[in-house]
């Protein structure tokens, strides 16, 4: 039977074949509660009887809308955690509504347990995306879960659309690895992001990490950190507060206020001279 049947069929008995699992459109897939109505009406065999249903429903919680994602730094997939054992994860491409055509469209097929660490592949062209997660039944291998675009044991998509951004060559850290949090070896618009979504609970990062991530060394990884590493990408300080005084960039700070504030000793003194 034709997807777009098999939805009209579903849409006709609703009752018996999407709301045992809460569902108010046709999937297209076949499930048992379909098949078994399928059975029940032209009597293909025995009768099926309806499944219970899951008592819980997939929701996403992240990316769920609005979010900018860098390619090449690493987020969490979130989702609640209803009675399945897997779920498969996928990447909808805004332009065609479809996974992405990416190798990595299809993100995974993973133990349900609500969070999935992402790291979006360098080769993810930029633009607009969504996240759909889906149940997995416990019969099917982890291809066949791949394979599953709908499925009567839930899914869920982000409620808008959030956005992937091309990662671009950022500057190296003022000292050690300060500010550098993915490691990539750059200090860039990702390591700000990847702290500021660490800040609010979206993603985790690993005690190395979040050492490199506390370039205020105030002992506490937070968005002030964040702003910190974009004002050093965009030249508006050129070290951190975390590096030793001694380093390089600590040394040129500290003479170019010693010249300026000479300067400005100078031009009192010959404002003095004048009186």
């Amino acid at each position: 039977m034709l997807a777009s049947a098999v939805t009209g069929f579903q849409q006709k008995y609703y009752t018996d074949t999407l709301a045992p699992w809460g569902l108010k459109y046709g999937t297209g897939y076949a499930g048992r509660t379909t098949i078994a109505k399928l059975t029940a009406i032209y009597g293909c065999g025995v009768v099926q009887p309806t499944p219970t249903p899951v008592e819980s429903y997939i929701k996403i919680i992240a990316p769920n809308g609005g979010e900018v994602w860098n390619t090449g730094s690493t987020y969490n997939i979130k989702w609640n955690v209803p009675d399945i054992t897997r779920v498969s994860i996928y990447v909808l491409d805004h332009s065609t509504g479809r996974p992405s055509t990416v190798s990595t469209g299809i993100v995974a097929v993973v133990p349900n347990t609500g969070s999935y660490q992402w790291k979006i592949p360098s080769s993810m062209p930029a633009g607009n995306y969504r996240v759909r997660v889906l149940g997995c039944p416990d019969s099917f291998s982890n291809t066949a879960c791949a394979n599953v675009i709908m499925s009567d044991y839930g899914y869920d998509e982000s409620d808008s659309y959030f956005s992937i951004t091309e990662e671009t060559a950022g500057v190296t850290s003022p000292c050690g690895n300060y500010g550098d949090v993915d490691g990539d070896g750059f200090v860039t618009q990702a390591d700000s992001d990847l702290v500021l979504n660490y800040g609010v609970g979206n993603v985790t990062l690993t005690a190395e990490q979040i050492e490199n991530a506390d370039v205020s060394n105030n002992g506490a990884t937070s968005a002030y950190d964040s702003a910190l590493i974009l004002q050093y990408i965009e030249g508006i300080i050129t070290t951190f507060p975390a590096c030793p005084v001694g380093t390089l960039n600590n040394v040129e700070n500290s003479l170019a206020n010693i010249s300026k504030a000479t300067d400005e000793l100078m031009k009192k003194i010959a404002e003095l001279l004048k009186k």
